[in-house]
């Protein structure tokens, strides 16, 4: 796992560092993005993203989150992050 160079994220989400989002997925209409999201935040009630800029944020609920991702033809893999 890495981080995204600042062309890398443009190329493939279409935002700047310090933009970055789940809901920028919507833009990776080649399916180049995987998706990986922590244990923890997937069995949460509800999930907190930009909306492809960082001045905002929007509170979602998670059922909210799956049907973006298979709107998106995503698939989240759920990984576990020790605290």
């Amino acid at each position: 796992m890495s981080l995204a160079s600042p062309e890398r994220l443009e190329k493939h989400l279409g935002v700047t560092p310090g933009a970055v989002s789940l809901m920028a997925i919507v833009n990776d209409r080649e399916g180049k993005v995987e998706v990986l999201i922590d244990r923890d935040i997937w069995e949460a009630g509800a999930l907190q993203a930009h909306p492809l800029v960082n001045t905002a944020t929007l509170v979602i609920p998670m059922e909210g989150i799956k049907t973006f991702l298979s709107a998106t033809n995503h698939t989240a893999r759920i990984i576990h992050i020790p605290a």
